[in-house]
């Protein structure tokens, strides 16, 4: 069972640490944590941010930023920590980042499914294993 609850100053570590094992898909996340921490007064990246734990480890992570979207890595217990966040930041829902079919569950879950979106953009995630890198032979020795 997920027990979710709000994230707070001294949940820093454990938000890295998950996010870290979600890497190429939580870009924003990690840098809204590290340039606005846990403490939302609705200033520039900060949120209000809820988490999902189970047997004691942080399994989803849901944020609702100042700007009013709700940014998310959730894999499980998504409806929940998105719930969370949104009734706890008490701002309004101007939009919802994240994986494709996290995105399209939490518009379930926060009840916005039907409604028509402003903007919608369905982008596929592209990561590149720097260690097989092979660095073209021109630009090695300098030439390009």
């Amino acid at each position: 069972m997920i027990r979710v609850r709000r994230l707070q100053p001294g949940d820093e570590r454990a938000i890295e640490a998950f996010l870290a094992r979600h890497a190429d898909a939580s870009l924003f996340l990690r840098s809204n944590l590290r340039a606005g921490g846990l403490v939302d007064h609705g200033d520039p990246f900060q949120a209000t941010w809820a988490g999902g734990f189970e047997e004691g480890a942080l399994v989803a992570v849901a944020a609702h930023a100042w700007n009013g979207n709700v940014v998310l890595q959730a894999p499980r217990g998504l409806a929940e920590v998105v719930r969370c966040s949104v009734a706890t930041s008490g701002r309004p829902l101007r939009g919802i980042v994240g994986e494709w079919d996290q995105l399209v569950a939490a518009r379930e879950a926060l009840g916005v499914a039907d409604r028509r979106a402003r903007f919608t953009s369905r982008d596929d995630l592209l990561a590149l294993d720097v260690s097989a890198l092979v660095v073209p032979a021109a630009l090695a020795r300098g030439e390009v």
